[in-house]
């Protein structure tokens, strides 16, 4: 039977998300040209681990890491989806948006946020396809490759 789980992220979970983070499309939407160092991911990797405000998770297929996501808490009440992504291998398969439906569950927020790159049509389809509404942006975010503006915001409310 195919299942999938989620683990809290921990020093131990490193090389799992390290391998999802390296995945073409993450680089991509990530907004990097390329893969990221090993070393400075992990430093990164580990000040999240000690950070109050974000919690990271990984998400296995039939104990394959196959995606991760993170959560920021704005708010006792907001939260905010920063980040998510799944391998190539694993699309197609639902994954993402049972990640999404886990966060949202994980969360127990009254609003759960997220920021869509307005050229990732893909990614602002699949929080459409799982509840979630195009709001008006807050702020404008770019991106550290300067090649996407973040210029709309997907929320979900319960």
């Amino acid at each position: 039977m195919e299942e999938l789980t989620y683990k809290q992220a921990t020093l131990s979970n490193y090389d799992d998300f390290y391998i999802i983070k390296c995945d073409p499309e993450n680089v991509k939407w990530s907004g990097f040209a390329s893969a990221p160092d090993y070393e400075r991911m992990k430093e990164w990797f580990c000040k999240q681990l000690d950070s109050e405000k974000r919690t990271i998770y990984i998400a296995y297929w039939n104990g394959v890491a196959c995606g991760f996501f993170y959560l920021d808490k704005e708010t006792e009440e907001e939260f905010e989806a920063a980040s998510s992504g799944v391998l190539k291998e694993f699309t197609g398969r639902g994954i993402g948006s049972a990640i999404i439906r886990y966060a949202t569950e994980v969360s127990n927020a009254f609003v759960l946020c997220a920021w869509v790159s307005d050229k990732n049509r893909a990614s602002e389809r699949y929080f459409e396809k799982n509840g979630f509404d195009k709001l008006a942006a807050k702020e404008q975010r770019m991106m550290s490759s300067g090649n996407a503006l973040y210029d709309f915001l997907l929320g979900k409310s319960d």
